[in-house]
């Protein structure tokens, strides 16, 4: 009976995020700026609505990476005053720096065999040099040097986020591991959508792709939580039975 109300709590919460993403993605087409400003600020509290259905609980990273991540779609409507590249790149780039305080404990670098940490820096270091050289090719024309600042910032904790998580997964190859890594690629997808249609492509297509690719990202970090909750669940019901088994050893 918990198995088929969790297939049907899946069904149901990958309905919610479709649901927003084919709304989304017609905002976009339809290109009224009001209608965009307006959806925006609601996926998160669309998913938490359905995420609560559950009764699931969220730890505190998670609560500020989901506040810092709901104040960044709200940029353009709550922060009117401000530039809106500005303010959304700086309350995402805090909101990513939350899940990189949060999974920084699981990264266990120094456990890992020498070819592993050889690997690993590598590809950091791959990464670091394509964002470099592609900044130097491009750069961002568009975009004053506050937006650059900001959004370069955002662009760098994303890529250190995908490097921690992926590290993560490499030492733990658990389900929530793969769920948080599908989640941070999603975001540095994004990230790089937002980097071309700033810099020089202003592509409805690029712009739907990018907006589904994020709330992807979004759903990953909920699928996430939920499988840590179900994993606590679990575990719960062995440390019992150990308890009581010393007692009874006693």
């Amino acid at each position: 009976m918990k198995n088929w109300n969790l297939f049907t709590f899946n069904k149901v919460f990958f309905a919610a995020y479709f649901l927003l993403a084919v709304i989304n993605s017609l905002a976009v087409f339809i290109e009224d700026d009001v209608f965009i400003q307006s959806l925006r600020p609601l996926s998160i509290p669309v998913l938490l609505i359905f995420f609560y259905l559950r009764k699931n609980e969220i730890n505190t990273s998670m609560v500020f990476f989901l506040f810092f991540a709901f104040l960044s779609e709200s940029a353009v409507s709550i922060f009117s005053d401000f530039n809106s590249v500005c303010t959304e790149s700086m309350f995402l780039c805090i909101a990513f720096i939350q899940l990189i305080v949060l999974m920084l404990p699981r990264f266990k670098f120094t456990q890992f065999d020498g070819l592993i940490k050889v690997y690993l820096l590598m590809m950091f270091g791959v990464a670091l040099f394509f964002f470099k050289v592609l900044y130097d090719l491009v750069g961002m024309p568009f975009l004053e040097q506050a937006e650059a600042m900001f959004f370069s910032a955002k662009s760098m904790v994303v890529v250190i986020l995908v490097f921690i998580s992926y590290g993560v997964y490499l030492h733990v190859q658990s389900k929530q591991s793969i769920l948080f890594l599908i989640a941070t690629v999603c975001f540095g997808f994004s990230n790089a959508l937002d980097y071309l249609n700033l810099s020089f492509v202003n592509n409805l297509g690029f712009l739907v792709i990018n907006r589904v690719i994020y709330l992807l990202g979004l759903y990953f970090v909920f699928k996430f939580i939920i499988e840590e909750n179900n994993c606590k669940v679990s575990q719960e019901p062995e440390m019992q039975e150990s308890f009581s088994g010393d007692n009874i050893l006693v």
